[in-house]
Order: C-alpha cells, then structure tokens, then sequence
C-alpha cells in the first residue's frame, strides 16, 4: 500500500482531518476542501479504480426502467380487468427481462442485448396481435413502444464507444 492510499484510509477511517466529509483528492498527497458529494464521488471512484463520475455519475437507463415498468404493469392490468393469467405472466416475464436489460445498460452503455433482444420479440409478437386485432389496446400500445425501444438500442448500438 502507497503512502497516498495510507493517508487516505488514515483520513477516512480515523477521522483525522476535520470536519472529513469536506475534504476530497484530486491529486497524489493533496487533500482540497470540496463539498461533500464530490468528496464521496472522488472517495468512492478510489476504492472501485473507477473515473470519477464512475460510481455516482453513472448513466441510468431511465427510458429502459419505465418500458419494463409499463410492460410489467400491462400484465398486472390484464390480469386484474379479465383474469388473464398468461397476460400476468407474460407481462412480468417480459418485463423482469426488461428491467435487467435495463440494469444492464446502466451498468455498460454497449451491453444492450437483452434489451434488444426483450422489445424486439414484444415488437414481434404484439405487432402481429396488433395486426390482426387492430386494437390499441395494449398490443398496438406495446408494440408501438417496444418499437421504439428497438430503434433506440439499434442507435446505442451504432454510437462510438466514449473514451473515460
């Protein structure tokens, strides 16, 4: 362990520079005053050998939460309005894989495969109910969103991968 990182852990766990969740590194051996959330932010990328906007500032897939959300709860409402158990199960299997897809893309922005793999085969299966119900409700719905999340991943698909 380096002098630096022996300060630093002396810092954090020991208490021994006052008031600790003013200070924050950004340099070898130099501690600056900062506000607390960035110190956290800086604190935390150390431990995890992770940029700084590593642990805090990493993008959430919030479009990718709220189609698994809006698929899980499209199951929920068929089962409640006519008892459907298989759109209840559907709907939460699609929308579990969703989620983690999600989670997935969280966590690394080029890791889409499950997502698109989950809105691709909801494209599929509710555009052709859509299709031959012609009915909005909810297969034109899921099928118009899934749609758009497959055009989505498509474009993260074909974006440069960023240097950090």
């Amino acid at each position: 362990m380096g002098n630096f990182e022996m300060q630093l852990r002396e810092a954090v766990f020991c208490r021994k520079y006052r008031p600790l969740m003013f200070y924050a590194f950004y340099y070898e051996e130099e501690l600056k005053p900062l506000s607390s959330g960035i110190w956290l932010q800086e604190y935390f990328s150390f431990l995890y050998g992770e940029t700084s906007m590593g642990v805090f500032g990493m993008a959430v897939d919030w479009l990718g939460f709220g189609y698994a959300a809006l698929v899980a709860s499209g199951g929920i409402i068929g089962y409640a309005k006519a008892g459907s158990v298989p759109s209840l199960a559907a709907g939460l299997f699609f929308g579990s894989l969703a989620g983690l897809g999600a989670y997935q893309v969280s966590q690394n922005p080029n890791n889409v495969w499950v997502s698109l793999i989950t809105s691709g085969a909801l494209t599929a299966v509710m555009g052709t109910r859509f299709y031959n119900s012609r009915k909005f409700m909810p297969a034109g719905l899921i099928a118009g969103v899934s749609l758009l999340m497959v055009g989505r991943l498509a474009l993260k698909m074909l974006e440069k991968p960023q240097d950090k």
